[in-house]
């Protein structure tokens, strides 16, 4: 919008602000995590069949999260597009921007609750429908417009809001019990199986001023001689991978790298 009004300092100004952010990022891996710089820079690549089909099955997965009306509006203004005002059409562009963008975005959803990295374009969509529904009604769809408000927001409160609500709910309890495990356990160091238990990885949550005891370490984050000397001190203790899977976490289905090899690729960064 900067470029089409022609506001030439300000949108030389973002540009240059986003540009330094996304270097200072970089400089920051490269840093402090060398083995990612590469892994982070190749990402981003070409689409394939499959990363296309994977995608849409995100969408309509996160699309089963939110009201019916969120997804339907915006397609419908593809046939409207000509008649939107020049803010609407840019809300609209962004929108398609981003899903394009992490298209070739390689990895898949870990937990399965959708397609994530759309969901920063709620907001937009947002801003697209009061303009969209205008135009409808003009258009003489009120009628149409109105029973899929109310029959959409019947099926939120009826379906999507218990459902999303059971399943939240079984695939945290699993953490929320291994998590008050851990604080049960006697030691002033837990190693945690990061590398062989699913997502256990987020269990590694130490309080801003480290008063808390048992501090919790990912596998992931030390080395195999780190680890040892750890033991040897018996300040710290090696979680078992079957004392986390008997309250509920999973196996991963290939153990994750550690991070002292110089090919890892941790769960952590691909999510």
């Amino acid at each position: 919008d900067l470029v089409l009004r022609r506001k030439w300092a300000t949108a030389f100004y973002y540009a240059a602000t986003y540009s330094l952010g996304i270097l200072i990022w970089l400089f920051w891996l490269k840093v402090f995590r060398p083995e990612f710089t590469e892994q982070a820079v190749a990402w981003f690549t070409f689409p394939s069949i499959l990363s296309c089909v994977l995608r849409l099955v995100d969408l309509v997965n996160f699309c089963s999260w939110n009201h019916p009306l969120m997804f339907i509006l915006p397609v419908c203004a593809i046939w409207y597009f000509k008649l939107l005002p020049r803010f609407q059409k840019l809300l609209l562009i962004s929108i398609a921007t981003n899903f394009l963008w992490y298209l070739n975005f390689p990895y898949i959803q870990g937990h399965g609750w959708g397609f994530r990295y759309f969901t920063p374009s709620l907001c937009t969509i947002v801003l697209t429908l009061p303009f969209i529904a205008h135009l409808l009604e003009e258009a003489g769809f009120k009628k149409i417009i109105y029973q899929l408000a109310v029959w959409g927001s019947a099926v939120v409160i009826l379906v999507q809001i218990p459902l999303a609500s059971v399943t939240a709910y079984q695939l945290s309890k699993p953490f929320a019990d291994a998590n008050q495990y851990l604080d049960e356990q006697e030691a002033e160091f837990l190693i945690i199986p990061s590398s062989q238990v699913w997502y256990s990885v987020d269990l590694v949550r130490n309080g801003p001023l480290v008063f808390r005891q048992p501090y919790r370490l990912s596998d992931m984050s030390l080395t195999p001689e780190s680890t040892d000397r750890l033991l040897e001190s018996g300040r710290g203790r090696l979680v078992d991978p079957q004392e986390l899977t008997a309250l509920g976490l999973s196996h991963w289905d290939q153990p994750q790298q550690n991070e002292g090899e110089k090919d890892n690729g941790s769960a952590s960064t691909s999510e």
